[in-house]
């Protein structure tokens, strides 16, 4: 450091005027630790300048994207923006081709790393070809928007040899393209060896092929989950007693591929509240599936109101379809019409409350409504006109 500084300029000019050695030492100290000061100053002020553009960038992605600050921090380290112009012309690319401000902040925030990319280049292909395949703005817009990573992802190399195999799976356009509105994300995974290994898998527990792409076309991430996963939930179904030649095989496994165990057990704990024995939440799941598919809340509130209300606890054995219906919307309307007809002897007391909540809406009001109306207008404000069959 010392040869370094012997060798400027400087010290150099006032080492001509033959200083004493005292006044040559002073000098080093005062230029070491002014050159140092320099130095730092300049560092500081160099990381303010990045400090400060950081946090107005981090501003910028919080006030219009509704990124937490960590977040927007974090990617600002990650992305280096060069002014608001930069996610400016985002803004006004995506709006232009249907997307809404909510979407936009959605792309943005899955995937910030758009901005590194060129829109007319690598954005819009994209949405080209999904208007290729006839699919509309507004749907185009809800499946970039509603997927994790299809925004930057290879047009050529990920989404159109993904939606060629589909379409050959299929047999398709149309339930290739419906398939994607269903399950967005299956444009990004790897397809092809996902959904085959799985299909093998149903294969070999002995589910039907029909069966299997029926339920590919109604669930699709059924088939998008992965392969290991599948053949563990496979395993679980089977030992549960479920018949892989029923249709209810594959239903109970879409319900059996979102909740884990801890979830699974919660909701075995709330029926024991109310009185069921594990071997009988099995049996109920056995019928129908979707009562473990169930909020733990919502189930909850089903038997609350047919056990404490409608004193009738034996319905769930028969008809777990309870904990699916909507309560204020189908359970309680009906269930209270019901209770009307029967205090004025037009229904019979022992009249089942499965038939009641099981038919369709139409059939309901025609039979149970509007057939009594003129008797019994109140029947009107127990079933709402927004509760009707033509709403």
């Amino acid at each position: 450091m010392l040869r370094f500084l012997l060798k400027t300029s400087n010290y150099s000019k006032f080492a001509s005027f033959n200083p004493s050695p005292v006044h040559r030492l002073q000098f080093l100290q005062f230029y070491l630790f002014s050159s140092s000061a320099v130095a730092a100053g300049k560092i500081h002020k160099s990381r303010s300048r990045n400090a400060n553009g950081d946090s107005s960038a981090a501003d910028y992605l919080i006030k219009n994207f509704g990124f937490s600050q960590e977040r927007a921090l974090r990617t600002c380290e990650k992305i280096k923006f060069r002014g608001p112009e930069i996610p400016d012309s985002f803004i006004a690319f995506f709006k232009k081709h249907g997307f809404s401000d909510a979407q936009i902040s959605l792309v943005v925030r899955k995937s910030p790393i758009i901005f590194q990319l060129r829109p007319d280049t690598n954005i819009l292909p994209k949405i080209q070809f999904f208007h290729s395949l006839g699919i509309s703005s507004p749907d185009t817009a809800r499946i970039i928007s509603s997927s994790r990573s299809i925004i930057v992802r290879s047009l050529e190399n990920q989404i159109i040899p993904s939606f060629k195999f589909i379409k050959c799976l299929l047999k398709s356009n149309e339930n290739a393209i419906d398939v994607i509105k269903r399950c967005p994300s299956i444009l990004e995974i790897n397809v092809q060896s996902t959904v085959a290994s799985n299909v093998r898998s149903l294969l070999n527990a002995g589910v039907a092929e029909d069966k299997i792409l029926q339920a590919f076309k109604k669930n699709p991430r059924l088939l998008v989950m992965s392969p290991d996963k599948l053949r563990k939930c496979v395993e679980r179904i089977k030992e549960m007693g479920f018949n892989p030649c029923r249709v209810s095989f594959l239903t109970g496994l879409y319900v059996m591929r979102k909740p884990i165990s801890s979830n699974w057990d919660r909701k075995v704990e709330v029926y024991q509240k109310w009185g069921y024995s594990e071997a009988q939440v099995l049996a109920a799941f056995r019928k129908f599936p979707w009562c473990m598919g169930a909020s733990e809340d919502k189930i909850d509130r089903a038997m609350d109101y047919f056990i404490n209300k409608m004193r009738d606890p034996l319905i769930f054995l028969s008809f777990p379809q309870i904990v699916s219906l909507s309560l204020e919307k189908t359970s309680i309307p009906r269930c209270s019409v019901c209770q009307v007809l029967k205090s004025r002897g037009l229904l019979r007391q022992n009249a089942s409350l499965i038939g009641v909540l099981s038919i369709s809406k139409k059939s309901f009001f025609e039979q149970f409504v509007s057939s009594f109306a003129e008797e019994i207008p109140e029947l009107l404000e127990l079933y709402p006109q927004r509760l009707h069959p033509s709403k």
